[in-house]
């Protein structure tokens, strides 16, 4: 049986993933590397993405992309 701690700790996990690929992914932006853009994009859109949040990729992507061309 998991503890509250425990699910918390794969929360944690889970959101610092998701992080992290934002931080790679408006690298990728800002760097035009069209490449790694891609492949995050297809992270984003995975059934793995979909198991550790409940947010909705092309919404994330839109504004990771708007906020890349507003720096």
């Amino acid at each position: 049986m998991l503890n509250t701690s425990t699910i918390s700790g794969y929360e944690n996990l889970a959101n610092a993933i998701i992080i992290q690929a934002a931080e790679d992914y408006r690298k990728a932006l800002n760097d035009s590397a069209q490449r790694e853009q891609r492949t995050i994009e297809r992270f984003f859109r995975s059934e793995w993405f979909g198991v550790l949040t409940g947010l909705d990729p092309e919404t994330l992507i839109r504004k990771l992309k708007q906020e890349a061309k507003n720096i």
